[in-house]
């Protein structure tokens, strides 16, 4: 029977030449090469994902000359792909995924703001991106922030100050990355400068540079100016969760490096690595992480955060926003 494909918005694709030394016929056998093969020189987390590829190819290679057709080979990929539990690892057609090995759960349409209003907040901003909110009294601001992608009239994450210049947070400032899938990792270097002064190592960078899977450079620091919008002093709480993804999840790291601030929440779902694409025999799109980041104080930003505050829920996901939320407020306002 003929599987469902399900359709998702994909971000722009960037595609460079790769294995050009194998045969480019279209048969699942072939395509199966090129897959095993763009993996082997390309990928970067075998190591951390603990993932013998060449018992995969052991296994899988025969079953690749045995399928008979694009159906058969989806198959032998979904049984792969999954091992590696890395949310940048997928195959797609440009306008469908057909297979993934997704780790991660967004939130998007979670843009309730009822709890925080029963507690003493007004709105200032909603929208699906962003959503800001300030407390009428007590001079805590909240800040929830869906993307890292976030640009609309004349806000940018790239320009953090004209997003909470308005704000009075002088006793508190929540910033909820619980529904954050990622977006520009250039924009979440450029918002997180807001929170601290001075140049600093903001994370690392190691690229690969040769095919072997232990061919990589050594680490380049990228450095920021900090514009020390948000004062150290100022109480910053960070929530995240299995939502919080990509760059997302380094923003997270970053900032919890980079000043004082209190983590809570569920662990988030990691993703460190920039993805990059490639077209297979067959014309899927093959999209896997091709570099590892690290935060300044050298923890790959490939795994999942830890909270300092971890918040559990009884079921459902919009039952663990609301207690992070109110773990959130209880660490800030204990005596209301």
């Amino acid at each position: 029977m003929k599987k469902s494909l399900i359709y998702l918005f994909f971000l722009p694709v960037f595609f460079f030449a790769s294995c050009d030394d194998i045969i480019i016929e279209n048969t699942p056998a072939n395509v199966f090469e090129v897959f095993w093969r763009t993996m082997d020189e390309n990928y970067v987390f075998f190591e951390e994902k603990g993932v013998d590829w060449d018992e995969i190819y052991r296994i899988y290679a025969p079953k690749a000359r045995a399928a008979r057709n694009d159906e058969d080979l989806r198959d032998i990929l979904e049984a792969i792909l999954p091992l590696f539990q890395d949310g940048h690892l997928w195959i797609g057609t440009g306008s469908a995924l057909i297979v993934s090995c997704v780790a991660y759960a967004f939130f998007w349409n979670d843009n309730r703001v009822d709890l925080l209003t029963a507690n003493g907040f007004e709105t200032v901003h909603s929208e699906q991106q962003l959503v800001i909110l300030e407390h009428k009294k007590k001079q805590i601001a909240y800040f929830k922030l869906n993307t890292f992608f976030y640009q609309q009239n004349g806000l940018s994450t790239n320009n953090p100050e004209n997003l909470l210049k308005s704000l009075d947070f002088s006793n508190g400032l929540i910033i909820d990355l619980m529904h954050n899938g990622g977006g520009c990792a250039q924009n979440a270097r450029n918002f997180i400068s807001a929170f601290f002064t001075d140049r600093k190592i903001v994370e690392y960078t190691q690229h690969k540079t040769g095919r072997g899977r232990n061919d990589f450079s050594d680490k380049i620091p990228r450095i920021r100016q900090g514009k020390g919008y948000v004062p150290n002093d100022v109480p910053l709480i960070i929530l995240i969760s299995p939502g919080t993804f990509s760059a997302g999840n380094s923003a997270v790291y970053m900032l919890a490096d980079l000043r004082n601030s209190t983590v809570i929440g569920a662990p988030t779902s990691g993703g460190g690595g920039s993805p990059r694409t490639t077209v297979l025999p067959n014309g899927w799109i093959l999209t896997f992480p091709h570099n590892k980041h690290f935060s300044s104080s050298g923890r790959n930003m490939e795994f999942r955060f830890e909270p300092d505050i971890k918040v559990a829920s009884g079921s459902g996901r919009m039952a663990l926003r609301d207690s992070i939320l109110v773990a959130a407020l209880d660490y800030l306002t204990p005596n209301p």
